[in-house]
């Protein structure tokens, strides 16, 4: 008899499991579903407003920013960035749609083209190597080096017009974020602290002014939580209106047109684009900013020319194309 409630007692216990496992299987698997961003966001064509706002609150603006970042340089060094790197007037452009690149591409993507004979090893093996993480933005690109990335990629790199309306949105923002500074929107830079003790008693003159933009005057702030170079989306509020992260700071990038100190005021109103040097040193227009440039620089209307075949180590890239 205790041997028979034992197998009966067995059984009943059995009978419990399954209909526990049956009811399980009734009620579903518990699923746990991530959402992945989509490589590229989507520019909608239109018209925006390209280049520095004009009036006199946005020069305001600008010169209060840039004295809290050059403190006693003053105005002769911000007047003299704003001339050579903001494109004056700011004119209605129209740009059809298009799609870019959500984040800056990266060290492990630049490779997997090199490894395809799509691209050039070289950007992987020059310079400072602590700036090769796989996850890190890649730099020490040529433009020809990040042309051909693009293009091994299917894609092509944004025109200046392009890039500053995926950077500003529709109501062309100061920055991507919005119209005012917040510290964890870019990963910037500082003035050089040798250069505020060294430089600041005697004022440079304009050619010294030049260099000091064209070279050594800025160096790495912690203070963003990064003293280099740092992986994608990493800055809290550094997405665009459209969805692109580090429009501002982290690596400046390349873009599709040919440099001018004069902007683009004789180029159309329609998809702009400069596709013949204007001087017999042509340059390519590089944007956005960079962990090594002060706040200021940061802002979306502001622009530089370097020469194709330079290397630096805070300039990269993203990807274009058309839709």
């Amino acid at each position: 008899m205790l041997f028979l409630g034992a197998v009966l007692s067995g059984a009943g216990a059995l009978g419990v499991v399954g209909a526990t496992q049956g009811a399980q299987a009734a009620r579903g698997a518990v699923e746990v579903l991530q959402h992945q961003p989509s490589e590229t966001v989507i520019v909608g064509g239109g018209e925006f407003s390209m280049g520095m706002p004009a009036g006199d609150e946005e020069l305001a603006f600008f010169f209060e920013l840039c004295g809290e970042d050059f403190r006693k340089i003053g105005s002769r060094l911000c007047t003299q960035q704003l001339v050579t790197q903001a494109a004056q007037p700011s004119r209605d452009v129209q740009v059809d749609a298009f799609a870019i690149d959500r984040h800056e591409v990266v060290v492990e993507d630049y490779r997997r083209c090199v490894r395809a004979g799509g691209c050039e090893i070289d950007p992987l093996l020059f310079g400072d190597q602590r700036y090769h993480k796989r996850e890190w933005p890649v730099v020490n690109v040529l433009w020809h080096d990040a042309a051909a990335y693009c293009k091994w990629s299917g894609k092509r790199l944004p025109t200046e017009a392009e890039w500053e309306k995926a950077a500003r949105g529709r109501a062309s923002l100061r920055f991507p974020w919005g119209n005012s500074w917040i510290g964890e929107g870019a990963n910037h830079g500082r003035l050089s602290f040798a250069l505020e003790l060294g430089e600041l008693a005697t004022p440079p003159d304009t050619a010294r002014l030049y260099f000091l933009f064209a070279n050594s005057w800025h160096e790495p702030d912690a203070s963003d939580g990064h003293a280099l170079v740092s992986a994608p989306g990493a800055q809290l509020w550094g997405a665009s209106p459209y969805g692109a992260v580090d429009m501002a700071g982290n690596v400046a990038e390349w873009v599709a047109d040919y440099y001018s100190d004069e902007g683009y005021a004789d180029l159309p109103l329609s998809n702009p684009l400069r596709s013949i040097p204007s001087s017999d040193e042509p340059r390519r227009a590089v944007r956005g900013g960079s962990w090594m440039m002060p706040r200021v620089l940061n802002l979306s209307y502001l622009r530089y020319g370097m020469p194709a075949n330079e290397r630096s180590s805070d300039v990269g890239f993203r990807c274009a194309k058309d839709v």
